[in-house]
């Protein structure tokens, strides 16, 4: 088996993103079929903000992965057992939150 795979979804100021500002992240090319695990982690943060995982198979084209990752709480982990896009990104809202940080990690591995 191989070692898992981990990826730091990148915003305009890095993997760690200021949570008081909306952004969609850089997309991320995946090309690999693998089971995966999303986990979004924020930090000191005052408000509710969402985030939704994106999708693409041409980096241009976006929509959302899943209805239950579409405005998911920024404390709901999401998973699956395949990855079949070519291109994922995230969409942050930082609703009305004005304070901390967040970052989304995804850990790929072979099943």
């Amino acid at each position: 088996m191989s070692e898992p795979i981990s990826i730091i979804f990148q915003f305009g100021d890095g993997g760690t993103h200021d949570a008081s500002t909306s952004e969609t992240s850089a997309s991320q090319p995946v090309c690999y079929q693998h089971g995966w695990l999303l986990t979004p982690i924020g930090l000191t943060l005052d408000a509710n903000p969402t985030y939704t995982l994106e999708v693409s198979n041409d980096g241009t084209n976006w929509q959302a992965y899943d209805s239950r990752i579409t405005n998911a709480a920024i404390n709901q982990p999401f998973d699956d057992t395949h990855m079949n896009g070519l291109f994922f990104r995230i969409v942050y809202n930082a609703q009305t939150n004005t304070t901390g940080t967040v970052e989304f990690q995804i850990v790929m591995k072979q099943g």
